[in-house]
């Protein structure tokens, strides 16, 4: 295969798996629960629970949103039973997330949809250590642009 179409597979795919990811992980999930909980309200719940400072300000730079969009997607949360917030002890000016138990049904969904996920890449014999060499630097990549955005 030539470059020009190497280039055009490996665009195609990742276009493909990103959509695909986004589209069967809204399903799964919307299968499985009760209340309806959108792909990013999820993000937004997975990235509290990963969070040492669980402010406002810290989960939006952690998602790369403004807190504007945050408070979007944290009051629908808050509404549905999902999350709390609070005001900072020591700040009032800062509001502090917490997850409910509501929020771990819908961790323990998510998680299982990922693990099915990587479970099935595991199990192909033909994935080798190029393909998590690649992921890796493309990960870096990642990293690089957004550091860039950043200034």
């Amino acid at each position: 295969m030539d470059a020009k179409k190497t280039k055009e597979v490996v665009n195609s795919l990742f276009v493909d798996v990103f959509n695909s990811i986004l589209y069967l992980e809204d399903s799964y999930i919307s299968d499985r629960l009760k209340d309806k909980v959108t792909v990013n309200e999820v993000h937004v719940i997975e990235a509290i629970m990963n969070s040492e400072r669980r402010s406002m300000g810290a989960i939006a730079k952690k998602l790369m949103i403004t807190e504007g969009t945050l408070t979007t997607s944290v009051n629908r949360l808050v509404q549905k039973g999902y999350l709390t917030r609070d005001r900072d002890v020591n700040d009032k000016r800062v509001y502090i997330l917490g997850l409910t138990e509501k929020a771990d049904q819908v961790m323990e969904v998510h998680k299982h949809f990922h693990d099915r996920m990587i479970q099935h890449v595991l199990d192909n014999p033909n994935i080798d250590e190029k393909l998590v060499d690649s992921l890796e630097a493309l990960k870096l990549f990642f990293i690089e642009l957004k550091d860039e955005y950043k200034k």
